[in-house]
């Protein structure tokens, strides 16, 4: 039997499945048996056995939450899931491969509130290091490609391929390509996509602002369509290991800019303090070129003699520093003393580059000294 012949048998039964639910009088039972006939199909040897597929919402470090999401694919043997309740599952963005939209009737509306669904999925990925040993002396890294969002649906209403792809056109127009949809499929009708030139892509990364929008009328062959494409997809995103570390200290987003204080701040009267969103993003877009941190180390101990700094020699690591004043190092103010004053005496009236506080922003650290610290750059951590 051919491949294509068999998945028009599935997408009847599909079909058949699709007609059940439509009975129920609830919309939650008819979203429930929708869904599940999709997952029971792709968990049926579709998909690897170590991916699983859940309804949930999806979180990030950065204090972002999904909306819920009808599919979430990840990788059992990486991930971790976190429940909320017996009917709340929450997913670290991670963990998460992508996720399926899934719709009774594919309107302009339900496609709408699909992409918009995804697009809050996309917006919580953060580029993640991924490294990889082949042999004992060689080790590369590279970041992962982004979650992908597909919007299957089991037929359309009253409208047509070509008018959903004008419809997603004109919604793609006001949002970026970073959260735009991989793939769109309509069973027995078939599947929108974006093509670069001549060649459709899938790939998050391969889509573009300049991408165009294809349309395809697969009929019986769609879900075969969308099979393959999701395959692809799910091969194309590289997780790792769950690190629930990373979730110890959770960071803030500042406009598109991805937050996290190395250390808590507190004022005079015990309130956790932060950085003001204006101060951070002046910083970051004013931020010139990183040093070495092995430079920086040098700078706070330039002419103290300290023991280990020879420790650091090594690190190739870089960050930016925040210093528009030039403020004086330590060993700067002490050759001034002249006068003997006591240390203490001397380090509480003084502004210096040391004593400072790391912040991460987008993944990149960035030195700030206290001395910058003060009431109008500061506001209290929520």
């Amino acid at each position: 039997m051919e491949i294509s012949k068999l998945f028009e048998e599935i997408s009847a039964k599909m079909k058949g499945d699709f007609n059940i639910s439509a009975q129920f009088q609830h919309n939650g039972n008819r979203g429930s048996y929708r869904e599940d006939s999709l997952k029971s199909f792709l968990t049926n040897g579709k998909l690897p056995d170590t991916f699983g597929i859940a309804s949930g919402e999806i979180i990030s470090q950065y204090s972002q939450v999904s909306k819920q999401m009808d599919a979430i694919i990840y990788d059992k043997s990486k991930s971790i899931i976190f429940e909320a309740s017996e009917s709340t599952k929450i997913f670290p963005i991670e963990s998460v491969l992508g996720v399926i939209e899934v719709k009774s009737q594919l309107s302009k509306t339900k496609l709408i509130e699909g992409l918009e669904n995804i697009k809050s999925l996309k917006t919580l990925h953060a580029p993640q290091l991924i490294t990889k040993n082949y042999g004992d002396h060689v080790r590369i890294g590279y970041y992962n490609n982004p979650p992908f969002g597909v919007i299957f649906a089991y037929s359309l209403s009253g409208n047509s391929l070509e008018s959903l792809a004008k419809n997603l056109k004109e919604w793609c127009e006001s949002n970026p390509p970073e959260v735009w949809p991989n793939f769109i499929c309509i069973l027995d009708e078939g599947t929108i996509n974006f093509r670069n030139g001549l060649n459709d892509v899938l790939i998050s990364s391969e889509i573009q602002e300049t991408s165009s929008i294809s349309f395809l009328q697969h009929k019986e062959n769609s879900l075969f369509e969308f099979t393959s494409a999701l395959i692809t997809l799910c091969a194309n995103r590289k997780i790792d290991i769950f690190n629930i570390q990373a979730y110890k200290n959770i960071g803030i987003m500042v406009h598109n800019l991805r937050v996290k204080f190395e250390n808590k701040i507190k004022n005079r009267e015990s309130q956790t303090i932060r950085l003001s969103d204006s101060f951070i993003q002046n910083m970051y877009e004013n931020r010139g070129q990183p040093i070495l941190y092995k430079d920086l180390v040098a700078k706070f101990t330039d002419g103290m003699g300290l023991i280990g700094k020879e420790l650091f020699d090594d690190r190739v690591d870089k960050v930016y520093v925040y210093d528009p004043e030039n403020l004086p190092t330590m060993s700067e103010i002490l050759s001034k003393n002249t006068e003997k004053k006591p240390l203490v005496e001397i380090l509480q009236n003084t502004p210096m580059f040391s004593g400072g506080t790391y912040v991460i922003i987008n993944e990149e650290t960035y030195y700030i000294p206290l001395y910058y610290w003060n009431e109008s750059n500061i506001v209290l951590f929520d």
